[in-house]
């Protein structure tokens, strides 16, 4: 009786289901299973689990004892849980979400539990392409609208009233901003994605601090803020990919600027932490972040909505992005705020020391970022 009800409840689940013995034999699987694959019961049942299913890991197969674990104790719960497997079964092909889960009942090794993501992984791709694909042809119009707006400032400045310039520096100002957030949509497509690329060297912050710096002169003049450097001679190298690290350090400057009142002050500073990293910190004396607010602050998409951000600005990509790449580098991003106090962003990031850049220098590959985001491809040169 118990059995008839374990299996009159597991027919009735609509997530595909299969049931192995302690041999990884199929005893049991359900409708949803057999629709997912055009599998029929009778045709798997008693055959080794392996030869019904072929499981991959991206590109690689997995044996039957690495995706379908089995205990002999009498423990009872989750055995597994991997997600963005790809399930071959008869003559379909579906990417799933697996959970292997093991049961207090005579006869039964595990429960595999397929959640089906295929339909749900196309629509995201399709996303991603759109995202990316509009980004790009983005970029053509606003380098030429930006190119000509600076031909016209350098060649007629002398002609033009105060008001004529200031409107030029705000349209150059506004086809920065814009840049910015093109490039922050090809990185979240490439994240999404998986390829997104860091070409780790040794780098110079304060060159990285300076040039991020003057960049962004021009839009914080444009609200009549101060934007200055704060940094300590001497701070030592890091490994880092320079350019992603000026991504980084341009989107926490922007939010300062975007987020703090009209002739606000903002601060950039570099020194070196009491762990011995370096460390990065973009202070501004705006009116704060919500102590509810900042444990989403890192999270996609997600906004602050102040009557400070004028318009709409932000896509609410830029922390997100900041928080992908510092793990990416094995560091660490925080922030510190309080409401009418300013908020503080830093991020910290491991020093190369001159121990560190011998080896770096002798051996192609160390363990400095083992373990790093599967997909994400690390390039040192």
């Amino acid at each position: 009786m118990e059995a008839e009800k374990l299996g009159a409840i597991l027919a009735g689940l609509a997530d595909p289901i299969l049931v192995v013995d302690t041999q990884r034999k199929i005893v049991f699987a359900n409708k949803s299973f057999e629709d997912l694959f055009g599998i029929k019961l009778p045709d798997s049942l008693g055959r080794p689990l392996g030869s019904v299913i072929s499981v991959f890991d991206q590109d690689e197969k997995l044996a039957e004892e690495t995706y379908c674990p089995l205990r002999t104790d009498d423990y009872s719960g989750v055995l597994l849980r991997k997600k963005n497997l790809r399930i071959i079964g008869g003559n379909r092909e579906s990417l799933v979400n697996l959970v292997v889960v093991k049961i207090l009942e005579e006869g039964i090794g595990a429960v595999l539990s397929f959640d089906n993501i295929t339909l749900e992984k196309e629509a995201q791709d399709l996303r991603v392409d759109l995202l990316s694909i509009a980004a790009h042809e983005l970029r053509t119009p606003l380098t030429a609208i930006r190119g000509y707006a600076q031909a016209i400032l350098l060649d007629t400045g002398q002609t033009l009233s105060s008001q004529q310039k200031q409107d030029l520096v705000r349209l150059i100002a506004n086809t920065d901003t814009l840049s910015n957030l093109i490039d922050n949509l090809l990185s979240v497509s490439h994240l999404e994605r998986g390829t997104f690329r860091l070409t780790l060297t040794p780098v110079d912050i304060l060159e990285v601090l300076r040039a991020t710096v003057s960049n962004l002169e021009k839009q914080a003049e444009v609200k009549k803020q101060s934007l200055t450097l704060e940094v300590v001679p001497s701070l030592p190298l890091v490994f880092a990919d320079k350019y992603r690290l000026g991504q980084v350090l341009t989107n926490l400057v922007i939010n300062a600027i975007n987020y703090t009142q009209i002739g606000g002050k903002i601060v950039v500073a570099a020194r070196l932490s009491e762990e011995g990293s370096v460390e990065v910190a973009v202070k501004d004396d705006g009116p704060g972040i919500p102590q509810e607010a900042l444990p989403r602050l890192f999270s996609k998409f997600f906004r602050l909505g102040t009557p400070l951000e004028e318009g709409a600005k932000g896509t609410g990509l830029g922390l997100y992005i900041c928080k992908s790449i510092i793990d990416l580098h094995k560091g660490k991003i925080g922030v510190e705020s309080s409401p009418a106090k300013g908020s503080r962003f830093y991020f910290r990031l491991p020093s190369a020391s001159g121990l560190e850049l011998r080896d770096y220098k002798n051996q192609q590959k160390t363990d400095l970022w083992e373990g790093q985001a599967p997909g994400i491809i690390i390039n040192k040169v």
